[in-house]
């Protein structure tokens, strides 16, 4: 129910023939490795499994994160309790927790969301710029459980707030930081300590050549996947922040434009990217969101597109179903695809 609401290329003939037939080689600035995609035309409809039924009446623009078995959807529009709990292994849902406003143990204006494992929710307070935390069993069983505040973010080097982030252990979050760019402000890939509050960046990237992105993580993959908000472009990174290679869309301009928007909500589900791609002109589609889902291999290779009725505002996976949990703006608002790769 909604509220409403390349291989880096040479110049040699020989080079230029040996490229894959979807993609075509890109001369190089630096970077190891830089692709142009080709066509991204292979297009299968697909309907969400709602799970709509069993949860409370939702806004629009929530997010989703996966504590354990548990996905839990983070609603800020939302006048009472922030996060509602939905088990997997039940497909039921098991409670909201998190209480609204700004006193003290009350949580408000969040971002950056992640889970610990030790059942622990964070999130960035944006008007305190601090981090505070709930534990979502104590939660769920006293409603009377307060938030706690966790560390203050130091941002003495401009860096505002982060987002797109993942938990490492709890010295180390990787995660999109954003500050001060060329053109306002602008996201690279670094790393946040939760105890400290200390957050630096990592990559290999040029502070002018960045734009606005969101990151997918896996550390046992040793790989993290940077996608373009403002940019029809993906970085592939390891997980010290070293660039491995870049590819560059159709549709990629140097600077941003300000009308067009790309990718959204990134996840690595075991050897498949999954992301959300919009690539319309938000004066024409009033959204910044897509109704389309790149699937690729790690290595940035696009295999095919899931295309849904409604627009697409969040992703999360489920690795213990292989489900791909999927927040839009229509009906189903919220449900899953169950993966079979």
């Amino acid at each position: 129910m909604q509220v409403n609401i390349v291989r880096t290329c040479g110049i040699s003939v020989i080079s230029l023939i040996m490229c894959p037939v979807l993609w075509s080689c890109r001369a190089s600035t630096g970077h190891p490795i830089e692709e142009t995609a080709g066509k991204r035309d292979n297009v299968e409809s697909v309907q969400l499994i709602s799970i709509d039924s069993t949860l409370p009446p939702m806004h629009s623009n929530s997010n989703l994160i996966i504590s354990g078995d548990t996905l839990i959807i983070y609603d800020g529009q939302q006048r009472d309790r922030l996060f509602a709990a939905y088990d997997i292994a039940s497909e039921r849902y098991v409670g909201s927790f998190g209480k609204f406003g700004t006193g003290p143990g009350e949580m408000s204006y969040l971002g950056g969301l992640y889970a610990d494992r030790g059942g622990n929710i964070f999130a960035l307070n944006t008007g305190r710029m601090t981090l505070q935390g709930i534990n979502m069993e104590k939660a769920l069983s006293d409603s009377t459980c307060k938030a706690f505040d966790k560390v203050r973010l130091d941002n003495s080097d401009y860096m505002t707030l982060f987002v797109a982030p993942h938990y490492v252990n709890d010295t180390t979050v990787l995660c999109s930081l954003y500050g001060p760019g060329e053109s306002g402000f602008s996201s690279r890939l670094g790393r946040f300590n939760p105890d400290s509050g200390a957050a630096t960046f990592i990559d290999t990237v040029s502070s002018g050549d960045v734009g606005k992105c969101q990151i997918a993580v896996d550390i046992n993959q040793n790989i993290i996947v940077s996608t373009g908000y403002t940019h029809d472009r993906i970085k592939i990174f390891d997980t010290d922040g070293n660039l491995k290679k870049t590819i560059y869309g159709s549709d990629y301009k140097e600077k941003h434009d300000g009308v067009s928007y790309y990718f959204s909500s990134p996840v690595i589900a075991g050897a498949r990217l999954y992301v959300s791609y919009n690539g319309s002109d938000i004066r024409n589609d009033n959204s910044v969101y897509g109704k389309d889902i790149f699937v690729m291999d790690l290595d940035g290779k696009y295999i095919k597109t899931l295309h849904l009725e409604a627009r697409v505002n969040d992703m999360t996976y489920h690795h213990g179903t292989n489900r791909l949990f999927i927040h839009t703006d229509g009906e189903p608002q919220f449900g899953y695809i169950q993966l079979d790769d």
